[in-house]
């Protein structure tokens, strides 16, 4: 019986020296927000400067909500600005109808090279899609977020996650904002 009953406690404070490890183990794994991954750059690459100027076209929904994501946007090192259409531009949001049912796209006008669009960008935001003012300001700012180089997210506390708003959040966090100034 005694050597029963130490069978029974070596095997108590070996799972409590196991519990204890994996509670240690899970809260290094699990970052934070802050220190969470983009999971990679976004395939249109960043563009190749912090200055941007941004001709912003289309719905006046889709004016407005990138109007809004470009205030959000500016804290960070870009620089970004509307400036007439046509003009001398080297973002070009155009917001219309498009028959697919994505939310928004970004891409490169040129290839991509070392993870750097040189040339300009596009982003389209899909009235077919869009309804509310909260859809347009996070998939404005989502887009924007590709344009600066982000990938997507995670984490429902950054714009970069994909999906509605809420539950993902419709700003930029302190992870995306790092991540847009360590591009620049």
């Amino acid at each position: 019986m005694l050597h029963v009953d130490r069978i029974r406690r070596r095997r108590q404070r070996g799972v409590l020296v196991l519990s204890v490890v994996l509670a240690l183990v899970g809260s290094t794994l699990a970052a934070s927000p802050a220190f969470a991954t983009h999971q990679g750059t976004a395939g249109s690459g960043r563009l190749y400067t912090p200055n941007w100027s941004v001709c912003n076209a289309g719905a006046s929904a889709g004016v407005s909500g990138t109007n809004w994501a470009i205030g959000q946007i500016n804290p960070t090192d870009v620089n970004a600005s509307v400036v007439g259409c046509p003009g001398s531009w080297n973002v070009s949001v155009n917001s219309v109808s498009y028959p697919e049912t994505w939310y928004g796209a970004t891409s490169c006008f040129t290839a991509v090279q070392n993870g750097v669009c040189g040339s300009g960008k596009g982003v389209k935001l899909n009235t077919r899609t869009l309804t509310t003012t909260q859809q347009w300001q996070k998939t404005a700012l989502h887009e924007l977020g590709h344009v600066a180089g982000l990938g997507h997210r995670t984490v429902d506390t950054s714009v970069m996650a994909s999906g509605a708003s809420p539950p993902v959040s419709q700003y930029l966090d302190q992870h995306d904002r790092d991540s847009i100034n360590a591009s620049y």
